[in-house]
């Protein structure tokens, strides 16, 4: 019971502070305070001399107070001996000054750091009033409370910054002020390891990306994994933040510590017009990853056949192999890309090459089972009884795996149900293993 209290306080603290602020409802001084009732708070002080403010009275009332925006209110109760730097009970942990800063009551804000309230106490999540701020969108607070002297950069328990706080929210009059006040313009996110100019990006705000880069963020700034805002950018295909960053110089050839590169980004995330942009600004089409591989092999993965089109144009091998061997065509074949296969083909890919386990581009069909695609390729002089290290064929690859239109295609092109592997089993042997009954009647 105690537990889903909490839980419901805690909801409260953020979403109804009024009176969530203390951690519990309104009563006696409090209720006072909630109301904003100067008069009530004074005729109940002056029938109560003895109250004492300073701890769990005064910090109530001041809490509501302060979330209510009664300035007056707050006043009355520092005189009387409240603690500005008082906390709400609850999970959270404000101070008047975070609820103050939260819902924009200036007055209050005011009031609270002339009578000695600190401004860099930070709740448990490690936000401070300026946080408070700037979350909940109050301009006026945030440039209030810097005026007062507050770090434009304090930083959450995740090490999120004011900044990053109002370029995420596409709050662009707090994101001047702060950034006109200093802010600094690559601090990084703990968690998604996010710079204000990364941010942008991904959200595909071509107006923040373009401001930040005019107001100095480094164009090949690099997150803490190595990431570049081209990079992003190429990604997430926005076509006029690229312009924007190679405007401002970036390095189109930038490494990731894994050795990714923007057109290889851009080649994961499929956009043949990134990809040209690219290349245009001489855009690498050599370039290998950590694991041996190109842009053209992730294109072949992605099935652009525009995109494939344009990296051999360039230059890029069709039969680029990586350390596993494998080729774009064998890529495209167990994806089922006939089409990017038809241009792979056009531009002299080997239908018979082999990945290190002797695979080769119909057994990768036959796997991922796509029809079309295994007639390609038998089209185009592919031995339907290739045998892969395992001695295994396409259609012992087919029938294991359940497929029976492509065990029918095989078969019509001269695959011979007969073969055994190196285990001595026949392709209906390893149906009947797996349970494809389909396949065992045709077979």
């Amino acid at each position: 019971m105690r537990g889903r209290l909490t839980a419901f306080t805690f909801l409260l603290a953020l979403l109804c502070p009024v009176w969530a602020a203390a951690g519990e409802p309104p009563y006696g001084f409090a209720t006072a305070a909630a109301r904003g009732d100067v008069q009530l708070l004074q005729r109940m002080l002056a029938e109560n001399p003895d109250a004492d403010l300073t701890g769990p009275i005064g910090r109530r009332a001041l809490l509501h107070a302060a979330a209510v925006g009664n300035a007056a209110v707050v006043k009355t109760l520092l005189e009387h001996g409240a603690d500005a730097n008082t906390r709400a009970r609850d999970p959270v942990a404000r101070t008047p000054l975070m609820l103050a800063a939260a819902e924009g009551h200036l007055p209050v804000i005011d009031t609270l750091l002339t009578r000695q309230a600190k401004l860099e106490l930070k709740d448990r999540g490690g936000r401070t009033a300026l946080v408070w701020a700037t979350l909940q969108g109050r301009t006026a607070a945030v440039e209030l409370l810097l005026d007062h002297g507050a770090d434009v950069d304090t930083r959450d328990n995740g090490k999120v910054t004011p900044l990053l706080l109002a370029v995420g929210r596409a709050d662009d009059a707090t994101m001047r002020i702060l950034i006109a006040r200093g802010a600094d313009l690559e601090a990084e996110s703990q968690q998604n390891r996010m710079t204000p100019l990364l941010l942008a990006i991904e959200r595909g705000d071509v107006g923040t990306a373009t401001y930040l880069l005019n107001q100095g963020a480094k164009a090949d700034g690099r997150n803490g994994e190595g990431l570049t805002p081209l990079m992003s950018a190429a990604g997430h295909g926005h076509a006029e933040i690229i312009a924007s960053l190679l405007a401002h110089g970036t390095d189109v050839n930038a490494r990731q510590k894994d050795g990714w590169s923007p057109l290889m980004y851009a080649a994961a995330g499929k956009d043949a017009d990134i990809t040209k942009i690219l290349l245009e600004k001489g855009a690498d089409v050599n370039a290998t990853n950590a694991q041996g591989t190109v842009a053209l092999l992730l294109a072949a993965q992605g099935g652009d056949p525009l995109q494939v089109e344009a990296l051999l144009a360039a230059g890029a091998p069709a039969d680029f192999t990586d350390a596993r061997g494998f080729t774009p065509l064998m890529v495209a074949a167990w994806n089922g890309h006939k089409h990017t296969m038809d241009v792979l083909l056009r531009h002299g890919a080997d239908v018979n090459a082999r990945d290190r386990g002797g695979k080769d581009a119909l057994i990768w069909a036959a796997r991922g089972g796509a029809q079309d695609v295994v007639d390609l390729l038998i089209g185009k002089g592919a031995d339907p009884n290739t045998r892969d290290a395992a001695g295994r064929t396409p259609l012992i690859y087919a029938a294991m795996e359940g497929k029976l239109l492509v065990a029918e295609r095989l078969v019509e092109g001269g695959a011979d149900p007969s073969v055994k592997d190196a285990e001595a089993l026949t392709a209906k042997d390893w149906a009947e293993q797996r349970g494809w009954d389909a396949v065992v009647d045709f077979l």
